[in-house]
């Protein structure tokens, strides 16, 4: 299993972004948009970082997402997906 931790850190405006050290493009690109701000919001409980744990498999404590659709990427790239409990 491959289990990978992401950050994100919310600025003054309350857009949230990405924290990638190594990125050498605009830092635009890293911003979460269309509900995934939304769910980082949720996931922060009011805190202004998150950490997120992705993972290849299932691990404990773990919510599973399922990719519905990728995006092309001349579209701005991303995914639509579905998130089926929350706890």
């Amino acid at each position: 299993m491959t289990k990978t931790r992401f950050e994100f850190s919310k600025n003054n405006h309350g857009e949230w972004y990405l924290i990638l050290p190594e990125w050498n493009g605009d830092p635009e690109d890293l911003q979460m948009v269309e509900g995934a701000d939304k769910w980082l919001d949720l996931l922060s409980n009011g805190s202004i970082k998150v950490n997120v744990y992705l993972a290849d498999e299932a691990f404990e404590q773990a919510e599973i997402l399922t990719l519905l659709h990728v995006r092309e990427a001349n579209l701005g790239g991303g995914g639509n997906y579905y998130l089926e409990s929350w706890t």
